[in-house]
């Protein structure tokens, strides 16, 4: 907790945003969900505020681990904002490790979709997991390609 303690000292939030997320993702591998929780605590405010969405995105991810045991809807909820977070500009300007991990709980939560970049959402779509989609190839925006907004 050293480095922590350093981070925080030299009010440096861009090395004390991974030491937290790094603190919570060792609490709960030792069994400590709480812990982990409560290292999160620290990390929103800074992270959403910074911005510093690749921390955002792992924050959101061990978020989505400690509630998969629990609570189904708050695990996907946690991995679709670690999702969105995770996909800043859209590939190739995305958090590549951010999204296989979201991409990962969702999958095993159950719930299949793709991030559509302009609406900052995740649309269902008849077994096609998350690939891009360009907004005007979407079946969401059909209505766009018709001519009509």
């Amino acid at each position: 907790h050293l480095a922590l303690t350093r981070a925080r000292s030299a009010n440096m939030v861009e090395f004390e945003l991974p030491i937290l997320i790094a603190l919570a993702d060792f609490e709960l591998a030792h069994g400590n969900p709480t812990g982990a929780r409560s290292r999160l605590d620290d990390v929103w405010e800074a992270a959403e505020r910074g911005p510093y969405p690749l921390q955002l995105a792992d924050a959101y991810n061990v978020l989505a681990e400690i509630t998969r045991a629990d609570d189904n809807s708050a695990t996907v909820d946690a991995a679709t904002k670690a999702y969105r977070a995770a996909w800043c500009d859209g590939p190739p300007y995305a958090y590549h490790w951010g999204l296989e991990k979201a991409k990962a709980h969702l999958a095993r939560q159950g719930s299949v979709g793709v991030f559509r970049a302009r609406t900052g959402c995740i649309a269902q779509l008849d077994g096609i997991p998350y690939r891009f989609v360009h907004p005007d190839q979407s079946p969401c925006n059909s209505s766009r390609r018709r001519g009509r907004s």
